[in-house]
């Protein structure tokens, strides 16, 4: 049971991140901008109307599925609290 609900959030965790890469097409990027690109639109539909940073979310729930998959509780619990601090930090920068 725990590695399918490790399973679980591996595969929806990656899909929503992929669905958001996707529908944010040329809007969407790896680094944070500063200087806003001439093509760039604000997406507010799809899953960005759901979740206003979904492919943070979906890296989160992946990393943590990851380990629950493994069954290794430490590292769920360390990935949880780095990827937190992690995108905390970065969205502040936003």
């Amino acid at each position: 049971p725990v590695y399918f609900a490790g399973l679980a959030c591996i595969i929806g965790g990656e899909m929503l991140r992929k669905t958001s890469m996707y529908q944010a097409s040329v809007s969407f990027t790896h680094e944070v901008q500063f200087i806003r690109r001439p093509e760039h639109v604000l997406v507010t539909t799809g899953v960005y109307a759901l979740v206003r940073h979904p492919s943070y979310v979906g890296w989160f729930w992946w990393s943590i599925g990851t380990q629950v998959m493994l069954c290794n509780p430490i590292c769920a619990v360390a990935f949880a609290l780095a990827s937190w601090n992690f995108f905390n930090k970065r969205i502040q920068v936003e």
